[in-house]
């Protein structure tokens, strides 16, 4: 049976965003990057038709595209992850299978989006001098053990993007010089991208599965805030003395990510769950605030809020908007 390819990659799931929804079918939002300063604030947007990129799960395998991985993530995290959100909505009561479904999808939601893959590129680039210098250290040691034969065969244990390194050997030999030349190239493509994810997912992600998770509610009257990248990895110091740099094993770092407009998954990590799941008009507002400032270029409400602007200024920028644009657009398969 011949499957049809799924091209319309959303970064976040629709089922995700119609928590922010009064329809079902459009949502409210408000963008961080826009070409003129008479752009609307809010607008309405379909939930079918935004927050995707073509083809941003496509990848090879063996000479065709494939949309396996937009195909395993659905089946291993979304659709757990939505069964546990509708008996969460439903009052019911959650057992340890449905916490870990949701701490996995937050797992997902982290690395997934287009945010991510500046970040890692960024990461990728900060990172390939050092990465570079140490796999010409293990060259040189198979060369002078007398192993020329394939340079691709590097240890890759301790060598995050190693994937995306080549390395090429050209022999010299001239009156001045005999030996071997290295030339070491990096690509950071979208299948690196993806493997990545298949990574962390399958291995490092695991670790959150070893924290204590708490399910938290906004004060009564209030919403939380979602983003095209909802999750927050947090190092906290203090009220308003904070940064947007933690991880998943940060000790006393917290990671969260709004479940819907009422429900948080949140951890304190290397602390127990939080004993009052109902926060206070002022905890709600900081973490929202924060929710705020980790979105990248769409913020979602279920209604409109001043705060949101006072919060996050928009940039008006159009030449970095359509390079935005003419990037994505470039992501999808011929």
């Amino acid at each position: 049976m011949i499957t049809q390819l799924t091209h319309k990659n959303h970064y976040v799931p629709q089922f995700y965003l119609k928590r922010w929804s009064s329809d079902g079918k459009k949502i409210l939002c408000y963008r961080t990057l826009v070409s003129h300063e008479n752009v609307p604030f809010w607008s309405l947007n379909s939930i079918e038709w935004s927050f995707f990129v073509t083809d941003l799960y496509t990848s090879m395998l063996r000479g065709q595209f494939t949309d396996n991985f937009e195909r395993w993530i659905k089946e291993i995290y979304e659709e757990p992850a939505l069964s546990a959100i509708c008996k969460l909505e439903a009052g019911k009561k959650l057992t340890t299978e449905n916490i870990n479904n949701l701490v996995q999808f937050l797992a997902l939601q982290d690395i997934r989006t287009p945010q991510n893959y500046f970040e890692t590129l960024s990461h990728f680039k900060n990172n390939f001098p050092e990465v570079a210098d140490k796999v010409l250290k293990e060259l040189n040691k198979k060369l002078e053990k007398g192993n020329i034969h394939d340079f691709n065969t590097y240890p890759k244990k301790d060598n995050q993007f190693a994937s995306a390194i080549s390395v090429k050997a050209f022999p010299i030999d001239n009156e001045e010089i005999r030996g071997i030349q290295l030339k070491i190239s990096a690509s950071f493509d979208r299948d690196i991208w993806i493997n990545e994810q298949k990574h962390l997912l399958n291995n490092i992600a695991k670790r959150l599965l070893s924290h204590s998770w708490s399910i938290l509610e906004t004060a009564p009257s209030m919403d939380w805030y979602a983003s095209d990248h909802p999750v927050v990895r947090l190092n906290y110091y203090g009220s308003h003395n904070y940064d947007l740099r933690g991880g998943w094993a940060n000790k006393k770092g917290n990671v969260f990510m709004p479940l819907t407009s009422k429900y948080l998954l949140f951890t304190q990590i290397g602390d127990s769950v939080v004993n009052n799941p109902v926060l206070s008009e002022e905890k709600t507002l900081e973490l929202n605030d924060i929710i705020l400032k980790r979105a990248f270029r769409f913020i979602f409400s279920v209604r409109e809020m001043n705060r949101v602007k006072k919060v996050r200024h928009r940039i008006v920028n159009s030449d970095l908007l359509k390079e935005e644009v003419e990037f994505w657009q470039g992501w999808q398969v011929t």
